[in-house]
Parts: C-alpha cells; structure tokens; sequence
C-alpha cells in the first residue's frame, strides 16, 4: 500500500514521472505499489545489460566450443564434410543459448559432457540476463537508499501513500483538507521522530 521500499524498489520523482500508474507487487507479505512499465528500450539498450568484456567472452567461448565439437564429430562421424558438422554444430549451440536443449541425444560421452556444461553455463548466462533485462525496464537507476541520512539527502524522492489505506493514519497528521499528503515532511517525521526520542530516552 505504499510506493516506496528502502532499496532496490526506491521510488524516485524521475521514476514515478516515467509511468501513468501503478500496480501491487508482493514482497515478503508486504503490497508495494511499482509502477507499470512501458517498452522504451532499443536493441542497443539491452545489449549494454553486458559491457564488451562478457560479450566477447561469450562469443570466443561459442567459438572454441563450436571448434572442439567439430572435431569430436570429426571422430565420431568421419562421413560428415566440414561445412555440415559446422552448421550443426552451431545451430545445437545456439538452440542451447536460447534454452532450448538438444535436438537429439549425444553421440558420445565426450559429447554429452561438453552439451552439459555448456548448457549449464548457458542457463546462468540467460536467466542472468534476462533478469537484467526486466530490472532495467522496471527500474532506472537511482541513488541506494541504507539509511534515514540517505533518504534525507535524496532529493528526488518521492513518498507517495494510497488514501485511506490500511498505513494512512499512521500518517494522518500530514493531512490536508484536499487531500494532499506532504510526503517528505510525513514520512520523515514518522520516521525520525521516533528514533530520535529513542536516542534521548537511552
């Protein structure tokens, strides 16, 4: 009920700005309003949830793998030239990228190892980056919320709470008759206040 978490879901006013409302996301029991997303990334966009260092890595360790499965096959099925076992070869691999699995089973232990942990590896890459991918499109990138200081100093937050909500009343001697919360000044008091009677108690 509220659109705001300390941490990774932080609320930011460049955020709240971007999208036109909001929807429940059910964390540890507790209902946070995020808001709904809208497709705004290129093709280059996503590339860079990789910088060229991962990129090229990947792509060098398609190459040798694809290199060190022609030659198994080279062993296995001799009658095959080198333009058809490449193709295969390739065309296995990328089906194993885009999580797909094998087409047949392996011809050969050798095989089989080599189509296991490349399919492993794989499986980390993809949903790593796949989860890249949908953090980027529901969040941008803002300051790190660790402490009321940091909350204090981030000067585009925006605390938002739904109106007659089941948290409005603790908030409730921020009303207004027009029923405009003052955020800031609400979600600070609510919070400091107690921590500093704490401090003068001990």
């Amino acid at each position: 009920e509220v659109d705001i978490a300390l941490g990774p879901f932080t609320l930011t006013y460049g955020r709240w700005t971007s999208f036109k409302m909001s929807e429940p996301l059910y964390a540890d029991e507790v209902e946070i309003l995020v808001p709904v997303f809208e497709w705004k990334m290129s093709l280059f966009n996503i590339l860079t949830v990789f910088n060229y260092e991962v990129w090229m890595f990947i792509f060098l360790s398609v190459i040798l793998l694809l290199i060190v499965m022609c030659l198994s096959d080279k062993c296995i099925h001799p009658e095959l030239n080198l333009k058809d076992r490449l193709f295969k070869n390739l065309w296995s691999i990328t089906r194993t990228i885009l999580l797909k699995g094998c087409v047949r089973r392996p011809d050969s232990y050798t095989r089989a190892l080599l189509d296991t942990l490349w399919m492993l590896s794989t499986l980390v890459m993809s949903f790593y980056f796949s989860g890249m991918v949908l953090t980027y499109l529901f969040l941008r990138k803002t300051r790190q919320i660790d402490s009321i200081e940091d909350l204090a100093a981030s000067k585009d937050m925006q605390p938002i709470l739904e109106y007659q909500s089941s948290v409005y009343s603790t908030f409730r001697i921020c009303y207004h008759g027009d029923h405009v919360l003052n955020y800031t000044v609400c979600l600070l008091k609510s919070v400091v206040t107690p921590i500093i009677s704490e401090q003068q108690e001990l």
